[in-house]
């Protein structure tokens, strides 16, 4: 059990929270005075954020310890107290002050509470310690926060022109409200959106009705649907059922999104930290894998999205080294140039690279990269390595190709499977 007497116990806490100044704007205090939104993040919880007012002339811009030990003091402002009792405590003359002060200082001691999950006497002894050793904390905050920072730019290195990270592209996906859960579950989508749908149903009378009124149509839809049978009559298995159609349907209606950001969830455990423009383009966009067949397990959407790249750089990378006894063994790719693909995507390319060929790229530029990585491979002849722009162009060109063959050359057979597969969910 963390101790919050100590002055470590409270830094390690603190330190777990990414802390952003929002905005800023005049205080209401003073003329010097300036009023902070700031904001407390951290996986696994909510998000909070609340004001924060002091001289910066004084006492500099606030930090994650100066706010969070006036949050602690709030909290157990209100704690146990009848608002009547914290008004007169507090001074507070206008009725409407102390109201909207007492309910700003309730929603603290809630997330405090809630989603913490610190106890009262938890939250005491971090004020007490923030109040006695301040200084000390905010020292041990600032250089844990400083490591966290340094660790993130380092595995997260800006990505060359003409390519996109991972983390970026799943960012521009329209998700839908539950689509981001799809990396919980493995197997067939249509049954991991039942599951998700069914787990994120309200089981609370108070939540259920809260949700009704505004969404009253998917009532009569899940009716329509007849999930209603058994339990009409009974209005909250029957509010359950509408919010397990309301969301099964929005993430049939957002499937090829929430395909695709599996897909790149799959890339990047393989080690995939940044995809070429162009060729995102063509796998993802193209025609190359259907993301809205819902018989498909999520697993092969990244496995078919991998194989999709991997063929792509074969060709390209086997045009750009040229053919040579160093790549081809009795008309075969070498042992060692096979060995090299297989090992991730830790070397410079014009498809896909991992953090670490993405950070040489950056360092060498992606010509000198290329160059220094290949040369074993390359003709003894006079060489001149493609540009990334160069080699997308020419994947654009081939897999053009390829999606005009492809179109021409589908059958009605497989229209009418997609057309019964769609009709199974």
């Amino acid at each position: 059990m963390p101790n919050y007497n100590d002055a470590q116990g409270v830094a390690d806490l603190l330190s777990q929270f990414d802390f952003n100044i929002i905005s800023e704007g005049p205080g209401d205090f003073s003329t010097q005075h300036r009023k902070y939104t700031c904001e407390f993040s951290k996986p696994g919880i909510e998000s909070f954020t609340t004001t924060y007012q002091s001289n910066p002339d004084v006492h500099g811009q606030p930090t994650a310890t100066d706010v969070f030990a006036a949050l602690a003091s709030d909290a157990l402002a209100v704690d146990g107290r009848h608002i009547d009792d914290f008004a007169d405590e507090m001074g507070f003359e206008k009725p409407s002050q102390a109201i909207r002060a007492y309910e700003s200082c309730r929603k603290t001691l809630d997330w405090l509470k809630n989603d913490m999950q610190l106890m009262t006497s938890e939250i005491s002894d971090i004020a007490e310690t923030l109040d006695n050793e301040l200084d000390e904390v905010k020292e041990e905050v600032e250089r844990v926060q400083a490591e966290r920072k340094a660790k993130h730019e380092f595995e997260h290195p800006p990505v060359p022109e003409g390519f996109t990270s991972i983390e970026d592209l799943q960012a521009s996906l329209n998700l839908g409200e539950y689509g981001d859960r799809i990396t919980d579950y493995t197997g067939n989508i249509g049954d991991a959106f039942s599951e998700i749908a069914d787990g994120a149903v309200d089981l609370y009378t108070h939540d259920l009705l809260k949700w009704l009124p505004d969404n009253y149509e998917w009532l009569e839809e899940a009716d329509f649907q007849g999930l209603l049978e058994g339990c009409k009559g009974d209005l909250i298995k029957m509010t359950q059922m509408a919010q397990y159609e309301c969301f099964t349907q929005d993430m049939y209606s957002h499937q090829e999104d929430i395909a695709k950001y599996a897909a790149l969830e799959g890339l990047a455990a393989e080690g995939v930290y940044a995809l070429a423009d162009e060729v995102y383009d063509d796998v993802f966009d193209g025609i190359t894998i259907d993301f809205n067949d819902n018989n498909m397990d999520i697993e092969d959407f990244a496995t078919e999205a991998q194989t999709a790249i991997q063929d792509a750089m074969d060709s390209q990378l086997y045009d750009a080294l040229g053919s040579n006894d160093e790549i081809l063994e009795d008309g075969e790719l070498s042992g060692d140039f096979e060995a090299i693909k297989e090992s991730g995507y830790d070397f410079p390319n014009p498809y896909a690279m991992s953090a670490e060929a993405v950070r040489t790229v950056n360092e060498k530029g992606y010509e000198t990269a290329f160059n220094e990585f290949w040369k074993e491979f390359m003709p003894d002849k006079g060489y001149e390595v493609p540009t990334v722009s160069e080699a997308a162009q020419e994947s654009r060109e081939a897999s053009g190709k390829l999606e005009q063959d492809s179109h021409d050359g589908q059958t009605p057979e497989r229209e009418d499977e997609r057309a019964d597969g769609d009709a199974e969910h």
